[in-house]
């Protein structure tokens, strides 16, 4: 696959496929995802950096910068980290050790109908 790139006029290889298309997690923690997007305010552009749970399907980092830098997304996946050391003390406790939140096995989260 061949990405076009806008600013330069030149070919670019694409990026690898790292969970290779495969946007399923069994247990919370294990795949991240992430993403940058732009946000018009009335003061001018924000860009959002957030990183996404593949098991519970949960924000779990995020970011806001006037600058899409480098930072932004490190800030988002040091959000994400410390969310994730708060859930594992906290499931621990409720689960008596055992991090097994509810809603969570291979396949994604339980959808109803």
């Amino acid at each position: 696959m061949i990405y076009a790139d806008s600013f330069v006029g030149n070919e670019i290889a694409a990026p690898p496929d790292l969970v290779r298309r495969d946007f399923t997690s069994p247990v919370p923690t294990h795949r991240l995802v992430g993403g940058i997007t732009y946000l018009r305010t009335g003061e001018g552009w924000l860009y959002l950096a957030t990183v996404i749970d593949l098991c519970t399907r949960m924000v779990v980092g995020w970011a806001i910068s006037e600058r899409m830098t480098a930072d932004i997304v490190v800030s988002a996946l040091e959000t994400a980290r410390g969310a994730a050391t708060w859930r594992r003390a906290r499931s621990s406790t409720a689960t008596g050790g055992r991090n097994t939140p509810a809603g969570c096995w291979p396949g994604g989260p339980r959808r109803t109908a």
